[in-house]
């Protein structure tokens, strides 16, 4: 997901559990894959195993 703070794009990213609670949300100025997989690695140790994960493409994004 991308927010506009200040006039600047950010890329926004969100680790959620399967209630919905919000583990951890990182925000960059551009999209760097290994920042984003140590962010879920540090999130998803601290919470238990997922039975499914789930994206979110643009059409669910952009409806």
């Amino acid at each position: 997901m991308f927010v506009n703070l200040r006039g600047r794009p950010y890329a926004l990213w969100r680790v959620a559990d399967e209630r919905g609670a919000e583990l951890d949300v990182l925000r960059q100025n551009c999209r760097a894959k290994s920042a984003v997989k140590s962010v879920f690695k540090s999130a998803l140790c601290s919470a238990t195993v997922p039975c499914r994960i789930v994206t979110e493409t643009d059409s669910y994004a952009f409806r």
